[in-house]
């Protein structure tokens, strides 16, 4: 059983939470040099100091976002493969299925031509239900929040994780969707706070074996030392540049 929007208390408290993720984006700066290709970013809000904002993105629509701050917790995420996107997509097709229909009836010789649906456009997806300091905190982190299949948060006064309704503009269902699945299993399983599954969940991205004890450290929050990197990455060589990696994710160091 992983963590999900059907299975919110496995999800990990807001404070182990953050330190997963930073642990995550700490092992990537070790592991992959070049930013740009790292699956996992943490950083602060450089215009203010008490938001941490991590992303995780595993490919062409399918990511994850997590907005730390003072009015609370709050993950977002967009999964295209999942039950949920794939019930709203079948209703937008057969609005447009009717919009065409419509128009064949005004104009006769189109009865005569073979009925080929237009693409499904991009459907923008909205949570209905947001509290107020939720929705303030995604604004001030610029968040995606219009491809979202899934939502959970935790304001400063909750002491479990709240889910979210998602809905589509212009597009009314005949039944309820919010236990459809939705996407948020195949992310969230890789934050249970397991080493091990930190271990094997990186180890798909990059071509050694990792050493189990060292992760363990680093998830639990200890300082990176440098012995601690080339045993992750022996062929690890600018350490100016984790330093700096490091400083803007703020896991602690003695580089």
């Amino acid at each position: 059983m992983d963590p999900s929007t059907q299975n919110l208390h496995l999800i990990p408290n807001p404070v182990d939470l953050k330190r997963i993720c930073k642990a995550y984006a700490a092992l990537e700066a070790i592991l992959i040099s070049d930013q740009t290709i790292r699956n996992s970013r943490h950083k602060k809000n450089c215009d203010n100091p008490t938001e941490e904002n991590f992303s995780y993105f595993l490919g062409f629509n399918i990511y994850m976002e997590i907005v730390f701050g003072e009015q609370g917790t709050c993950i977002v995420g967009f999964n295209y493969d999942c039950d949920l996107v794939d019930r709203f997509e079948d209703a937008q097709k057969e609005i447009l299925r009717k919009e065409e229909e419509l128009e064949r009836k005004k104009r006769k010789w189109w009865m005569f031509k073979k009925f080929e649906p237009k693409p499904v456009w991009d459907i923008f997806y909205t949570v209905d239900d947001l509290p107020e300091e939720i929705e303030k905190l995604l604004k001030e982190a610029e968040a995606i929040i219009d491809q979202t299949s899934f939502c959970v948060w935790q304001t400063q006064t909750d002491t479990k994780w709240q889910k979210g309704r998602i809905s589509a503009p212009k597009i009314e269902l005949d039944e309820d969707v919010v236990d459809l699945e939705d996407g948020s299993s195949f992310l969230l399983r890789y934050f249970d706070g397991d080493p091990i599954t930190v271990k094997n969940n990186l180890s798909d991205f990059v071509d050694r074996d990792l050493d189990l004890e060292t992760i363990e450290k680093v998830v639990n929050g200890e300082a990176i030392t440098k012995e601690m990197a080339q045993e992750l990455n022996p062929e690890h060589q600018d350490y100016e540049k984790l330093k700096s990696d490091l400083d803007e994710i703020g896991f602690p160091h003695q580089l």
